[in-house]
C-alpha cells in the first residue's frame, strides 16, 4: 500500500511544481520543496528503498534535517528489481512517457493500475502480477499507409500495442487506465488518417469531400471526452483495417473515404468526427464487399495471365533443354568420329584438336545461354511477385508458379551436367589420348634386276635387211652374208624400252 501512496504523491507533485523522470531502474524527482522531499523520504524509508538526495547546488545531502534555504531538492529513487524482462513503472507520469517513447518489454507492471489491459503486443497489469502471454502476429505498419512530411512521425510504427484483444465492457475507472486509453486513442486516430499535417498536426482525409480534423492531443481529459462507447467503436474500426496484412491498404482507403463522406460537412468538429466512426465503419464494410466482387473478376483475369506466363516460361525452358540435348548428341557423335580418325588415319593432330575445341565451345555456349535465361526468369519472379501477385498466399504462389518452373529447370540442369561432363571427358580423350599418331604404311617397291639388253641394230642394217628381203633371188652372195648374222626382232618390246641408254650394247 505504501507503494501506491508513493506513486500518488509523485503524480500530484508532477502536476504541481515538481519534474519527474522515470527510467527503467530509478526515478528522478527535481524541484521539490522541503516538505515534499521529507514526505517522499519518509515513505522510502518505510519501503526500504535506497535514494540519493541533492540540494539546489547539486551537492549530495546526507543530513536528515532539510533546510529551506538549500531547496529546492532533487531525489533519485532506486526501484526494487523484479527480475525478468518486465518494465516496472511506479508513476502514471512515467507510464505516459513510456507509452509515447515505446519499449520492447511484453509485460508492463504499473503500480496504480487496477485492471488488466491485454493488447495484441503487450499486457499491462499491477505490480507483482505475472501471467504467461503470447503476442499476436505482425500486421501492416500504419506508417506505410499514412503520409507524413514532418520530422516527427505521429503515426505509430506498430498498431498492435494499441489494439485490445477484447472490447472494454466497463469504463476505465483508475487513472492509469485512462492514461493508456488516451494514448491508444491518439495512436489509432493517427493510424486511420490519409495524411497528417506537419504544421498543425491535423488529420486529413481525402474524401470526397475533404476533411481536416484537429485532435485535442494535449487535453488531459481526452479519454473522458471520447467515452467508452466511442473508444470501442474506434477499436473495432482499427481492428477491421489491420486484421489482414494483405488487405490493410484497401480497407484503410475505404474507411478513410467513408469517414470524410460521413463527417465532411461538419467542419473541424472532433466530437462529430468521433461519433461517426461506427457508421463510417459500416459504410466501409459495404464498399469492401462491393470491391471484392470487382476484385474477384480482376483476380480471375490475373490468374489466367499468370497461368499463361508460367506455361510460356516452362515451354521456353523445355525448348532450351531440347536444344541442349541436340547439341550434346551432336558433340558426342563428332567426338567419337574424331577419336576414330586419330586411331585409324593419318589426319592432322592440330586439325582434330581444333574441331574438338569448336564442338566443346558450342556445347558450353548452349549451356551458358540456358542458364542465363533461367536466372533471368527467377529474378523476374522475385521482383514481380510482391507487386502483382501479393494477393496470393505464399503457399499457393509456390504451388502454381515456383514448383512447375523449378521442375523444368531441374531437367535442364541435369542434362547440362550430364552432357557437359560427357563432352569434357571426350575432349580430354581426343586431346590427351595415349595412342600415337596414326600413320599410313607406304610400301617401297624395289626395281627388278636388269634384264640383259639385246644389241640395237643400226639403221643401215635395218635398211639392208629390208632391201635383202625385197631383192632378187640372184644375189645369193649378199643373201648369205645377211643370213649369216644373228636374227633380230622386227620391233622393240616394252621391256627393252626400259633399258637405260648407257646399258645398251652397241653392235660390232
Amino acid at each position: 500500500m505504501s507503494v501506491i501512496l508513493l506513486a500518488e504523491l509523485l503524480d500530484r507533485l508532477s502536476t504541481d511544481e515538481a519534474f519527474i523522470r522515470e527510467s527503467e531502474n530509478d526515478i528522478s524527482v527535481s524541484g521539490l520543496a522541503t516538505n515534499a522531499a521529507k514526505n517522499i523520504i519518509e515513505i522510502c524509508n518505510e519501503l526500504g528503498w535506497s535514494f540519493d538526495l541533492y540540494d539546489s547546488a547539486g551537492t549530495e545531502w546526507r543530513d536528515n534535517e532539510l533546510l529551506q534555504d538549500f531547496g529546492p531538492y532533487r531525489l533519485r529513487l532506486r526501484k526494487p528489481s523484479f527480475g525478468g524482462d518486465a518494465l516496472v513503472l511506479l508513476t502514471n507520469t512515467g507510464l505516459a512517457e513510456w507509452l509515447r517513447v515505446g519499449h520492447t518489454a511484453v509485460n508492463w507492471q504499473v503500480a496504480r493500475l487496477t485492471q488488466r489491459i491485454v493488447t495484441h503486443a503487450r499486457v499491462l497489469q499491477s505490480w507483482g502480477e505475472v501471467e504467461p502471454y503470447q503476442p499476436s502476429a505482425n500486421t501492416k505498419s500504419p506508417r506505410s499507409l499514412v503520409r507524413e512530411f514532418g520530422a516527427e512521425r505521429l503515426a505509430p510504427e506498430d498498431v498492435r500495442p494499441w489494439l485490445l484483444r477484447e472490447e472494454v465492457s466497463s469504463s476505465f475507472e483508475d487513472p492509469a487506465s485512462k492514461v493508456w486509453m488516451r494514448a491508444s486513442s491518439l495512436a489509432l486516430l493517427n493510424s486511420l488518417a490519409d495524411e497528417i499535417d506537419p504544421i498543425d498536426k491535423k488529420l486529413k482525409f481525402k474524401g470526397p469531400p475533404k476533411l481536416s480534423i484537429s485532435v485535442p492531443a494535449e487535453r488531459a481529459s481526452l479519454a473522458d471526452d471520447i467515452g467508452v462507447d466511442h473508444f470501442n467503436n474506434l477499436q473495432r474500426a482499427a481492428s477491421w483495417v489491420f486484421e489482414n496484412e494483405r488487405e490493410a491498404e484497401l480497407r484503410h482507403g475505404l474507411l478513410a473515404n467513408d469517414i470524410a463522406r460521413s463527417a465532411g460537412g461538419n467542419g473541424d468538429d472532433f466530437q462529430c468526427f468521433i461519433s461517426n466512426i461506427s457508421s463510417s465503419l459500416d459504410g466501409a464494410k459495404v464498399a469492401y464487399q462491393v470491391s471484392l466482387s470487382d476484385l474477384g473478376r480482376d483476380t480471375l483475369k490475373m490468374l489466367a495471365d499468370l497461368r499463361k506466363a508460367v506455361t510460356e516460361e516452362t515451354a521456353k525452358v523445355t525448348d532450351a533443354t531440347r536444344q541442349l540435348v541436340t547439341a550434346v548428341a551432336g558433340a558426342l557423335a563428332i567426338s567419337l568420329g574424331l577419336i576414330a580418325a586419330r586411331v585409324s588415319t593419318a589426319a592432322s593432330y592440330e586439325l582434330i584438336v581444333a574441331v574438338m575445341a569448336v564442338v566443346a565451345a558450342y556445347v558450353g555456349v548452349v549451356i551458358y545461354s540456358g542458364y542465363g535465361f533461367i536466372q533471368l526468369q527467377r529474378q523476374l519472379r522475385r521482383d514481380w511477385q510482391p507487386r502483382l501477385y501479393r494477393f496470393l498466399p505464399r503457399s499457393e504462389y509456390e504451388s502454381m508458379v515456383s514448383k512447375p518452373a523449378n521442375r523444368a529447370e531441374r531437367t535442364f540442369f541435369k542434362v547440362a551436367w550430364g552432357g557437359g561432363v560427357g563432352v569434357a571427358v571426350l575432349t580430354a580423350i581426343v586431346i590427351f589420348g595415349w595412342w600415337g599418331r596414326g600413320a599410313a604404311t607406304v610400301k617401297t617397291v624395289e626395281p627388278s634386276p636388269e634384264i640383259p639388253a639385246r644389241a640395237v641394230p643400226d639403221a643401215t642394217s635395218d635398211v639392208g635387211r629390208s632391201s635383202a628381203a625385197s631383192g632378187s633371188a640372184a644375189d645369193d652372195g649378199n643373201r648369205k652374208d645377211v643370213s649369216s648374222e644373228p636374227a633380230r626382232p622386227a620391233s622393240v618390246g616394252g621391256r627393252e624400252l626400259d633399258v637405260k641408254p648407257k646399258d645398251a650394247v652397241r653392235p660390232k
